[in-house]
């Protein structure tokens, strides 16, 4: 299964597909070439209508399968991103940890600012995606309207619990933010903490082409699991190289199909 999507890429609106599953039920498998011949026929189903890219954000292991069978490619990892809210043992004190953070930020090394330059590739972000993406599950997500016109999305009840968290810590995930730019970004995660005062951390996966200012990067070994953003061409007459270049990516969890 694939989900199409409309993407701009490189100021052209064309069709892309997210991939989700190659499922067969395990008293049919077979040989492995059965897998790959049903990648296959799915890709040509995808061409057929029009997709010209087929993608995911994925874990190392399943990146590897798809590179095996389907010849997909990296694009690039994906990373973790965590800001401290209301710390359990610090209570109201909590703001001396952010403090922390924007000094950190400050004096660590940085991704080079990208003066809120347009990203050559991202989802069109309308009503139609809106209704796709965040109505497949019922999760609450809820939307903050951003200055300028712009918006964030968040939720702090998730379809799948995050495992493994430390008792007494509540945890929210910051889906999007569109557009994507630090002055939006640092004012979406000001806007949360204001509207969830028992929030724990605020989370994001994603890319961040600018420091966050109350944002912490999480080190790649204290990440659970690494995420590579992966796929393949299917219409080389539109899509050519660049989409396998990470810097040209506006990409985050509302590109998946869950929280």
């Amino acid at each position: 299964s694939a989900i199409p999507v409309r993407y701009r890429f490189c100021r052209h609106t064309l069709l892309f597909a997210i991939g989700l599953d190659l499922m067969i039920d395990p008293g049919h498998r077979g040989h492995p070439s059965r897998v790959k011949r049903l990648a296959e026929e799915l890709y040509k189903a995808l061409a057929r209508e029009g997709a010209a890219f087929v993608f995911g954000c994925v874990r190392d292991e399943i990146f590897q399968f798809h590179k095996a069978i389907s010849k997909w490619r990296a694009v690039g990892s994906v990373h973790y991103y965590a800001a401290p809210f209301r710390l359990p043992y610090l209570g109201p004190a909590s703001g001396v940890a952010r403090a922390g953070v924007r000094i950190w930020n400050r004096l660590s090394r940085q991704p080079s600012e990208r003066a809120d330059a347009a990203f050559e590739i991202e989802k069109v972000n309308d009503a139609g995606f809106a209704a796709w993406r965040y109505g497949i599950f019922p999760s609450n997500y809820t939307t903050v309207a951003l200055p300028g016109g712009g918006s964030a999305i968040y939720a702090t009840e998730l379809y799948y619990p995050i495992t493994g968290l430390p008792r007494g810590i509540r945890a929210g995930v910051l889906i999007d933010v569109f557009p994507l730019t630090k002055a939006n970004f640092d004012a979406a995660v000001s806007g949360i903490r204001r509207r969830e005062p028992d929030l724990t951390v605020l989370a994001y996966q994603g890319v961040l082409p600018f420091p966050a200012r109350d944002m912490l990067r999480i080190p790649a070994k204290y990440e659970k699991q690494a995420w590579t953003l992966a796929g393949r061409i299917l219409d080389p007459d539109q899509i050519d190289d660049r989409v396998f270049d990470m810097r040209h990516w506006n990409i985050n969890l509302s590109n998946g199909d869950v929280v």
